[in-house]
């Protein structure tokens, strides 16, 4: 990695302390859990978490949980980032049905996080760590408007719906390409996680597609444009 691109990581690093700090996202003595799913958010979340936590002042606990194939090698591709303290916790979809949206994502999605969110409460972390990025923010802020006639969106720390957990969105500032430009600098492969459902088409990949066109500038202005629903 040329000078450029070291320049590059420690920039994008250097973001999500600043939106940590900004949002009091992890504090001394936190059990911080993060929930991974082998694919490059949770891989690059992973990877910044752990660069943090050896240069901050004060300690917290770090592990990680992945829903998904028990048999699955969870080891990093090319030793490129330091071994997490991963726990995989064995899934079986066969009974989640399409949702209303003729898509399987939402429900398993919803059903997958329960299952986080049990495992950090059974485990006593008081933090859980979600790997959603900006263009994630700003895709639902638009989806909500589409289909669900309101105005709300991510925010970056909230207390999950049975109140036991706080949950972290690190990545919240952060856009995509930037994302896989850290990815690709750093040599990380995906863990080979196939959906059983095979490739579906849902509200989200549609949304998705029509910001596709939209600038890094313009999304930056987007974002900050609807701050103040991150603290509604």
């Amino acid at each position: 990695m040329n000078k450029q691109e070291s320049i590059f990581i420690n920039k994008i690093r250097k973001k999500v302390s600043k939106t940590m700090i900004k949002h009091s996202m992890i504090e001394p003595n936190d059990r911080v859990l993060i929930a991974f799913s082998g694919g490059k958010d949770s891989i690059i979340v992973s990877d910044i978490l752990y660069s943090i936590k050896r240069k901050v002042s004060f300690n917290f606990e770090l592990s990680a949980v992945m829903i998904g194939n028990s048999h699955l090698n969870v080891k990093f591709i090319n030793n490129k980032m330091e071994k997490i303290n991963l726990k995989i916790i064995d899934f079986k979809p066969q009974n989640i049905k399409k949702d209303k949206n003729n898509s399987y994502c939402h429900i398993c999605s919803r059903i997958r996080r329960g299952s986080i969110y049990e495992y950090a409460k059974n485990n006593n972390y008081n933090k859980v760590v979600l790997g959603h990025h900006l263009d994630d923010v700003i895709e639902t802020f638009f989806m909500n408007q589409f289909y669900q006639a309101k105005l709300e969106t991510m925010k970056p720390i909230f207390t999950s719906d049975d109140k036991n957990n706080i949950v972290i969105r690190p990545l919240h500032s952060i856009l995509e390409q930037d994302i896989i430009k850290y990815f690709n600098l750093m040599e990380f492969e995906t863990l080979n996680t196939i959906c059983p459902f095979g490739t579906t088409k849902s509200k989200r990949s549609e949304t998705k597609k029509l910001l596709n066109s939209l600038s890094s500038i313009e999304k930056y202005n987007i974002y900050h444009s609807i701050e103040g629903l991150f603290y509604k």
